[in-house]
């Protein structure tokens, strides 16, 4: 009898090791996250394009209304800029996330070299600024405004080239295969709970019982 025991509480204890080797790993599920980008992130960073793009068109405006041919010439691409960044918007909204068509690729590349072209207009004006406030400073305009749009155009160039380098796989999300391996694997230890587990339950109150009578 209490071979039986000892052998149920063995194979309890390598039931507990399988369950802990089945656990799946969280750190590289979480780095797995971090290195992709999800569909809502993108739509969410070419709105904010827009609206960065809007801003950029009205200081153009304001600064050079008297000059009509440099005005036009500094205005015309941010116009542009800005209903590209309005496709990569709705584009990102629209696409599906199980399509893994030559389009979808094609799409995908065309969102990229909007980013891109954002990415070049934001280092343009980080010149600019740069330039105003070393070597042609302006007498009617503080530091501290192009210090602050260094900033900015730095948090919009540094966003625009994470998501260029980052992976847009949206067909498998980690979270989603995370919650699949837990799932699975409390299955499993369901199934075992509810087969040798009982067994061996049954067998070890018996085996109580018995020594109880005696």
């Amino acid at each position: 009898q209490q071979q039986r025991i000892d052998r149920w509480k063995a194979e309890q204890r390598e039931q507990a090791l399988l369950t802990e080797q089945n656990i799946p790993n969280s750190a590289a599920q979480n780095a797995n996250l971090m290195a992709t980008v999800s569909k809502g992130s993108r739509t969410i960073l070419f709105f904010l394009l827009m609206w960065r793009d809007l801003h950029l068109f009205e200081m153009a405006d304001q600064a050079l209304r008297n000059r009509g041919f440099v005005r036009s010439l500094l205005v015309t691409p941010l116009v542009f800029l800005f209903l590209f960044n309005l496709i990569g918007a709705i584009t990102s909204v629209m696409q599906s996330s199980n399509d893994k068509s030559t389009q979808h690729g094609r799409a995908k590349r065309r969102l990229k070299a909007i980013l891109n072209a954002d990415k070049l207009v934001e280092m343009v004006l980080l010149a600019f600024y740069v330039l105003r406030l070393t070597i042609v400073p302006s007498k009617y305009t503080p530091r501290e405004i192009y210090v602050a749009n260094i900033f900015h155009s730095l948090l919009f160039l540094l966003q625009c080239h994470a998501f260029t380098r980052l992976t847009w796989n949206d067909s498998q999300d980690p979270r989603a295969s995370l919650l699949n391996t837990k799932t699975t694997a409390s299955a499993d230890d369901n199934v075992h709970d509810g087969s040798e587990y009982n067994q061996y339950g049954q067998t070890y109150a018996t085996l109580q019982q018995q020594q109880q009578q005696q």
